[in-house]
């Protein structure tokens, strides 16, 4: 149970797909003071947290092991840094403000990296998909308003 004032944190993606994304830390007892992060996603894509890592989920299916790769060299350090930096401020004790701040930097720092992430799949190469699933993931993608196809 997390209690108020415990200053422990809540690790959550607010994405779709927790393997391809960041855990960010949250605590109860600060605000979260970023829009886009707190933004309901819509049915269709907008500029809302979830979306933002969706666009990215949905490319990953198309070559999901260069990805993987890829989320792993760019992303997976990061998340063990914030993981230690949690470990020294239990140890030191953060105040409420330092909390909220380090929340707003890990969301900061996330969309970077997913940004970093996009660019580095795209120039990766071909999709290693068969026609079938492009098919299938580009109706979807039209759907929601993305492009049909991100390459």
């Amino acid at each position: 149970e997390l209690k108020q004032d415990s200053g422990l944190p809540l690790w959550a993606t607010g994405s779709s797909a927790p393997c391809l994304s960041l855990f960010k830390p949250f605590f109860t007892d600060t605000p979260v003071s970023d829009e886009n992060f707190c933004k309901t996603p819509g049915a269709n894509a907008d500029n809302s947290h979830w979306w933002q890592w969706e666009a990215w989920h949905r490319e990953a299916l198309q070559n999901y092991p260069v990805a993987k790769s890829i989320w792993t060299k760019m992303a997976w350090p990061l998340e063990q840094q914030w993981l230690r930096d949690q470990e020294e401020r239990v140890k030191t004790g953060s105040g409420m403000v330092e909390q909220e701040r380090n929340s707003r930097d890990a969301m900061e720092a996330s969309l970077r990296v997913l940004q970093e992430m996009r660019e580095t799949l795209r120039k990766s190469g071909r999709e290693k998909t068969g026609w079938p699933y492009r098919h299938y993931w580009n109706r979807w993608n039209r759907k929601a308003g993305l492009p049909a196809s991100f390459r």
